[in-house]
């Protein structure tokens, strides 16, 4: 056995035998404390490297802002993924990761070449696509709502594929006003993690 599976390993029984409560109380502190780190390093970075956001008739900010944030909270997403697979049972982390990871380096571009409409959501159906590779993020089955139970997988699919693209371009429509994405983004994720807390899908139910 490798150091790593080793360390893995030994994490997972001590999580296992450890509340977990505790556990996920430590790792949101310490990816909070990380976040808090590195935020200003990259802000200086960014200013020093004249990657600016300049105001607009839809922005709530006034003069010119750093426009790296996000990878602080890329940096920090990457820690959780990496903290939790120990308890990940349905391998789902580098599916997101991967997908996240997309993501991430479409804006990224976006902020230092403004990229066109076009090629932006062409990486969001990538992004999206890839998470289709795996059962736990794709809508299977109505539960007999309007009759309907198990979906068929094209359907599937697409359906899933459609929703949560509706759900990143919202939180992007909404994104230029102060905190409301926020306050939106705990909402959402207040109300899925009742739901898939009651679904069963605890995995997911932590990393939300």
């Amino acid at each position: 056995m490798d150091t790593k599976s080793y360390i893995f390993l030994s994490l997972s029984q001590e999580i296992t035998l450890s509340n977990l409560l505790y556990f996920l109380i430590i790792l949101f502190l310490g990816v909070f404390v990380t976040s808090l780190a590195i935020i200003p390093k990259i802000r200086s970075l960014s200013l020093k490297l004249r990657f600016t956001d300049s105001s607009d008739e839809r922005s709530s900010h006034t003069g010119t802002i750093p426009s790296f944030g996000g990878v602080a909270f890329y940096i920090s997403y990457i820690l959780v993924l990496f903290f939790i697979q120990p308890i990940d049972t349905n391998h789902v982390s580098l599916t997101l990761l991967s997908s996240i990871s997309v993501m991430f380096f479409t804006g990224l571009l976006d902020d230092v070449r403004n990229l066109s409409p076009k090629i932006k959501f062409l990486g969001q159906c990538i992004a999206v696509s890839i998470l289709m590779a795996q059962p736990d993020f794709r809508i299977l089955t109505l539960h007999g709502f309007m009759g309907v139970y198990e979906i068929p997988l094209v359907l599937s699919v697409l359906g899933s594929m459609f929703f949560l693209l509706g759900l990143i371009n919202a939180f992007n429509l909404i994104d230029g006003i102060d905190g409301l994405t926020g306050i939106t983004g705990i909402i959402a994720a207040s109300f899925y993690s009742f739901m898939f807390y009651n679904l069963g899908l605890i995995f997911i139910w932590r990393l939300v």
